[in-house]
């Protein structure tokens, strides 16, 4: 049974347009989930560290891409990616439920908890949500690296 669990953690990637420390980030909070197997507060420790991983890629894509540095909030930030294309507005709601989620585990008022469903569909977003930030320069329907 922790076989499959592992397998279905493991499986999202990131894509090698992502830059390698947002991706080492990643593979950090993954193995994190993976082990939360052996000891469920590492699912709610690993999604979190997900969380901060989303505003690692957010921050280096802006800086890739020339964003101006008056977008200094993680919200700001995902205005002027999605405001300039790099970003679709239908993912708006899921990158601001990001940055709430960050929020949260950054100004902890209780223990988090997430079970195995959670923690899997976590990693997979994170994925999603990533690679998508750094499939092209800008939204099209293209589907290869810059």
């Amino acid at each position: 049974m922790g076989g499959e669990w592992a397998r279905m953690i493991l499986e999202p990637g990131l894509n090698d347009c992502v830059p390698r420390d947002v991706i080492e980030l990643f593979e950090v909070a993954r193995a994190t989930v993976v082990y939360g197997w052996f000891f469920y507060p590492l699912f709610a420790v690993g999604c979190e560290q997900l969380f901060i991983v989303h505003e690692a890629a957010v921050i280096h894509r802006c800086k890739d891409v020339g964003a101006p540095k008056k977008a200094k909030s993680f919200a700001e930030k995902i205005d002027w990616l999605i405001g300039n294309g790099f970003l679709t507005e239908s993912r708006r709601v899921q990158w601001t439920a990001v940055r709430q989620l960050r929020n949260s585990a950054a100004h902890k008022k209780n223990q988090s908890i997430f079970d195995p469903t959670m923690a899997v569909r976590n990693v997979e977003i994170a994925a999603e949500l990533i690679n998508e930030l750094f499939l092209t320069d800008k939204i099209a329907p293209q589907s290869e690296c810059d």
